[in-house]
């Protein structure tokens, strides 16, 4: 029997990419209509394949992989982010901004989406993706959406630096963003990462015990685990305005200066590179776990241990600020995030009056 032939590049001799996404997803060759897996600075994996059960055609980035995706990741100065339906001066994450024009060009010079519909015209367009992923697809979103005004985005774990306050309004129409917990990413952005910074600073210079024990028993308390008792307490250190006593009206002829000061400040506490606050994307539906309250009556206790998670309507302002948490990193990764949608599933059939 003769194999059909999809459209593949990056992939090795062996297909190996390719049986891997077969093994995870349970998909047939049949349903693959194209597949990318090229990774290189701005260029992110992804594939495109049929979902006959909902009658969609799916576009799934692939999240932060590689070095080259932490790069791109970090490489996240915000840019003006120039779209048909965009407002003017609207700013995104540069890198990703990169990264979904390369996946459109590649998109548009194999035909894929138009193939595609012509072969199932009465389908729907969904684009999805994890963390790196899921920001791309959101962005990749915004330059499709002009041709597929119906489309719709699941992004999982979208990180807090991606969308300046206006487009991420505008995503609320057509993406659906889940987040678990603590998860750090959802709270990563170039402004959040330098007030943490400063903050850190400033109770370390305060701070009467020898620096390298603070350090060593921070990374020791990190890598090594995490007392039970510990596990529902924040390491949350206040906020301190690095830019404070600045003059709040400025003249155009000062603004250069004073970024250029922010930069190459004597004072690392003082340097500010983050030029426009930016935010998660979508309308968020955050799962938290229920915390565990001792309780006198054994039915309402075996009730709360039955009830691990709930969720809530978050807003991006939400997600601004990062904060050291213990399962920061855990309740990023994919497979806890599918674990908590499934005993959430799980937990409505049992306790359908927790359903939102």
């Amino acid at each position: 029997m003769k194999r059909k032939r999809i459209p593949i590049t990056g992939d090795n001799c062996c297909y190996c990419y390719l049986a891997g996404i077969k093994s995870l997803s349970d998909i047939s060759t049949d349903d693959i209509l194209y597949a990318s897996f090229k990774n290189y600075l701005c260029e992110i994996p992804f594939c495109v394949v049929i979902d006959k059960e909902t009658n969609n055609i799916v576009i799934i980035v692939r999240g932060s992989l590689s070095l080259r995706d932490v790069i791109t990741d970090i490489t996240a100065d915000s840019e003006v982010f120039i779209c048909e339906g965009v407002p003017l001066n609207a700013q995104a994450h540069r890198s990703m901004i990169t990264a979904a024009r390369v996946i459109l060009k590649q998109l548009d010079g194999n035909k894929v989406l138009e193939r595609a519909f012509n072969t199932y015209p009465h389908y729907n367009l969904v684009l999805t993706g994890h963390s790196l992923g899921a920001g791309i697809s959101i962005l990749l979103a915004f330059l499709l959406r002009p041709r597929y005004p119906s489309l719709k985005v699941y992004a999982f774990a979208t990180p807090a630096g991606l969308l300046s306050r206006e487009l991420a309004r505008i995503t609320e129409e057509f993406v659906f963003t889940v987040g678990v917990g603590d998860d750090f990413v959802m709270r990563l952005s170039v402004e959040s990462s330098e007030n943490l910074r400063t903050s850190l600073l400033r109770v370390l210079h305060a701070c009467r015990l020898p620096k390298y024990r603070v350090v060593l028993n921070g990374l020791g308390y990190m890598l090594f685990g995490i007392p039970e008792k510990d596990l529902e307490k924040t390491w949350n250190i206040s906020i301190i305005d690095t830019i404070s006593g600045e003059t709040p009206l400025l003249n155009n002829r000062d603004l250069n200066s004073i970024e250029e000061n922010r930069i190459y400040e004597r004072d690392v506490t003082k340097r500010r590179y983050s030029k426009v606050k930016l935010y998660t994307g979508g309308r968020i539906l955050h799962i938290v776990r229920c915390k565990s309250e001792s309780s006198e009556n054994e039915s309402k206790k075996q009730n709360k241990e039955e009830k691990k998670f709930e969720m809530r309507w978050a807003q991006p302002e939400e997600f601004t600020e990062l904060l050291v948490m213990p399962r920061m990193l855990l309740d990023h990764l994919p497979e806890n995030i599918d674990e908590a949608i499934t005993t959430l599933l799980e937990q409505q059939k049992e306790l359908p009056q927790y359903v939102l």
